[in-house]
């Protein structure tokens, strides 16, 4: 007898992808792009957008990118107990839900070696699947089939991975033209700059949301692209948090905890809602270590008032 065990449920919903221009193989080879264009009323027009704005992979889509995505999609209607993809097979499109219920399931053999089918994750109205098998060129990892009747946009294969070229290309071009204006990265060469376009993740943050923590293990290296941020230190003397400085687009911080090994020296809050560019320590040093002689300028600045704070 088959049996069923839930693994995990929808916490992964909001997980980011990690996507760089190596992810698309064959794909990412220039070659001219046919757009397919599906008809549709305003009303289906307003109906995918809606969808759309709520995938981490989609949001940024605007304007021309957007209206790429809208034409190629293509609606396809599964009844309950319909197989929507099948584990094992060659991966064509990715899919958009509108409505419905669906559940994402793998069968493996468990410690006793009988086949059980494991219940993996469901998916439900603003969900999307299917972009794994695109993005990295591999065949269908699990079984996803319809609980429900559920409507589903299809995105092909195609249209998937122009527009992510097109936007990895966009991006590239955005971060080297905002990096060249940053005087931390006025010397480096185009390629250098093309470099840490490629590795920076973009993280949006809230305000009076806690970026860094004074006191925590330092992993990752910060750019503002856009908001303001505050670092802080608590004064004894006043009892209460001071203002050390306000970081503006274009500022970084996070460098001296890579630099040195050292914990966090300073908070930094949001006091806007922020975009941050991040690196990670590894891509940090691998990068940015030529510079770390200009980021150090800052450090004994900061440490001097964290070191009185444990005094």
């Amino acid at each position: 007898m088959t049996k069923k065990k839930i693994v995990s449920t929808q916490g992964n919903t909001k997980k980011r992808l990690g996507i760089s221009s190596e992810s698309y193989g064959a794909f990412n080879k220039s070659k001219k792009h046919t757009p397919v264009i599906i008809k549709k009323s305003e009303e289906q027009v307003h109906r995918i957008k809606e969808k759309i704005k709520q995938s981490i992979l989609f949001r940024e889509l605007n304007g021309e990118n957007l209206a790429i995505v809208i034409n190629a999609m293509k609606e396809e209607v599964f009844q309950p107990e319909s197989v929507v993809i099948k584990a094992g097979e060659e991966g064509n499109s990715m899919y958009f839900v509108e409505t419905g219920n669906l559940t994402c399931v793998k069968n493996r053999k468990n410690e006793k070696g009988e086949e059980e089918t494991v219940l993996l994750r469901a998916y439900v109205e603003g969900d999307s699947f299917g972009e794994l098998a695109l993005l990295y060129n591999t065949k269908r990892m699990a079984t996803i089939r319809a609980e429900t009747k559920s409507i589903l946009w299809a995105l092909d294969r195609e249209t998937f991975h122009f527009i992510f070229k097109k936007l990895n290309i966009d991006k590239e071009n955005k971060y080297v033209g905002f990096l060249k204006d940053i005087s931390l990265f006025q010397n480096l060469n185009l390629t250098q700059l093309k470099q840490i376009s490629d590795t920076l993740k973009d993280e949006r943050v809230p305000a009076e949301s806690i970026i860094i923590k004074i006191g925590e293990t330092g992993d990752d290296f910060y750019i503002l692209e856009s908001g303001q941020a505050n670092a802080t230190i608590f004064d004894k003397e006043t009892n209460s948090y001071k203002i050390l400085k306000t970081y503006e687009p274009g500022d970084y911080f996070g460098e001296l905890a890579l630099i040195r090994s050292k914990p966090r020296a300073a908070n930094i809050v949001a006091i806007t809602d922020c975009v941050l560019l991040k690196l990670d320590r590894a891509s940090f040093k691998r990068l940015l270590g030529p510079l770390e002689h200009l980021l150090e300028k800052n450090s004994d600045f900061y440490y001097k008032y964290y070191d009185d704070r444990k005094a």
